[in-house]
């Protein structure tokens, strides 16, 4: 799912008192200081850093990219050639790791291109397998605050998988062995997307679903304790507003999600912090964020979304 913000600095001018002789007095300036109401993007984003409820079936839950990329057999390879660039093992080529990850070239001096992409190819049979790789990296939202072209201010909150899994088992095969081609893939992002007011209040909210995007005002967002409460679809990881199933305009398969587990406080770290955020190759058949429209265009995403 491709491509800010600022609390600005009031100065405060004083002008002295003119005094009955002697020059005129110039304008003198007092020290900047932040506004009583400026609140930096950190501050703005754990504010309304949502909470995200699990399936009571689900293997995958959003996770830090590190759950991916320093997976043991994790490799990098070339866009074009498949040649292996780096990987974890480091078997005769540079050792994979997050910080190897650059926007224009590799750690090692070598330039990105914009297919090359880390894969695992584990398939779903291997993730399952080996669950526990993910141990550790649990919970975790990226974060990022974003201007948009039409002067409002954005918060994008991206959830990462290391598998999307549209039928975990054979009680859901109601979907069609074509519907799991079509959605079973290793590596997954999705994205919660809140748009605010000039008052910095929250008044609609945009949601990632497969291939395209749900629209939703303020009010018909469930809320806990003053946070945003959201359900994943098992397996697909579509965002709903609300638990149950559902069919999105934009799958032939239905999502559900039961409840089943608690909500989960989700951690927020900022995305811009991230040393491989500007890398803009491929997570397995994930693009990266940064080379999508609504990185740097918010408003895109309200005007393609189908608003309920």
């Amino acid at each position: 799912m491709r491509k800010g913000t600022a609390a600005g600095l009031m100065a405060v001018v004083m002008l002295l008192p003119t005094a009955c002789t002697g020059p005129e007095p110039t304008a003198t300036a007092t020290p900047a200081r932040p506004s009583a109401t400026a609140v930096t993007p950190e501050e703005l984003l754990n504010r309304l850093r949502p909470e995200v409820v699990l399936d009571g079936k689900e293997e995958f839950p959003p996770v830090a990219v590190e759950a991916f990329v320093q997976h043991p057999d994790a490799k990098l390879y070339r866009e074009g050639s498949g040649a292996v660039i780096a990987s974890r093992k480091g078997a005769g080529e540079s050792v994979l790791t997050p910080g190897y990850l650059g926007a224009k070239r590799y750690a090692d001096g070598q330039p990105v291109q914009g297919g090359d992409t880390i894969s695992v190819t584990a398939g779903y049979d291997g993730w399952h397998e080996r669950a526990e790789d993910q141990n550790g990296y649990e919970g975790v939202v990226y974060g990022r605050v974003v201007k948009g072209g039409d002067g409002r201010t954005y918060l994008q909150y991206r959830l990462f998988h290391v598998f999307n899994d549209s039928l975990p088992d054979l009680s859901d095969v109601i979907g069609g062995f074509a519907g799991r081609l079509q959605h079973d893939h290793e590596a997954d992002w999705e994205m919660i997307q809140i748009g605010l007011d000039d008052r910095q209040r929250p008044i609609t909210v945009v949601l990632s679903q497969h291939k395209g995007w749900l629209g939703l005002e303020w009010s018909q967002v469930e809320h806990r304790r003053g946070r945003p409460v959201f359900y994943l679809a098992r397996g697909t990881h579509a965002v709903l507003p609300k638990a149950g199933c559902t069919h999105t305009a934009f799958s032939p398969v239905e999502d559900c999600n039961d409840a089943g587990h608690a909500p989960l406080r989700v951690r927020l770290v900022p995305l811009d912090r991230q040393s491989w955020h500007a890398w803009p190759g491929w997570l397995g058949t994930a693009a990266a964020p940064v080379t999508r429209p609504d990185w740097w265009e918010p408003e895109l995403l309200e005007r393609s979304a189908i608003w309920e």
